[in-house]
């Protein structure tokens, strides 16, 4: 990482640095969450602030040379990736970013199996065997189109939502009535 690029990163160097760390998210001003081998930990950091996020962005966004957008994906020097939202992609007064490291895998397929990776995975089928009761309570309101009660359990549940559709067709509206 070169001085210039180092000096930007100002109070979120030392989570960039720490060899336990490969992924660090700022949710709300003054808080960055680190992922970390041993689990989450939840900072308080009175350093992020929104100036802070805003000249971090312009920063890397011109260093990436690209042009400031709402959604700006990029590329910390030692190929760091990043995103960091700004509104209109997140509420006024709010942010999103997320810097994460690429983490070195020389794993084959065999070895993930060994150790648990699909440990989670389960087959749907349909079958009273393979799916749960909030499975079976979600399909119900899949199927009797109560969007809202579906969706709303869907996150409460923790399920994965993928929301889709074109320019303007309302997913950044979706989503933030979903947060």
């Amino acid at each position: 990482m070169t001085d210039a690029a180092f000096y930007q990163l100002g109070p979120l160097r030392e989570y960039l640095e720490d060899p336990t760390v490969f992924e660090i998210r700022i949710n709300c001003f003054q808080e960055v969450i680190c992922d970390t081998f041993s689990g989450r930990r939840v900072v308080q950091n009175a350093a992020i602030t929104a100036d802070f996020i805003r000249n971090l962005a312009k920063s890397l966004v011109s260093s990436n040379k690209l042009t400031m957008q709402a959604i700006n994906d990029v590329i910390l020097p030692g190929g760091i990736r990043g995103v960091i939202c700004l509104p209109p992609a997140v509420i006024d007064g709010t942010t999103a970013v997320a810097f994460r490291k690429d983490l070195a895998a020389d794993k084959n397929l065999e070895q993930l199996t060994r150790e648990g990776i699909f440990s989670d995975c389960r087959k749907i089928t349909g079958s009273k065997q393979s799916l749960t009761d909030d499975d079976f309570f979600l399909k119900e309101l899949h199927s009797s189109e109560k969007w809202p009660a579906f969706l709303q359990t869907a996150v409460e549940k923790k399920r994965t939502i993928v929301i889709c559709g074109e320019t303007g067709s309302g997913k950044t509206v979706l989503t933030r009535a979903l947060l």
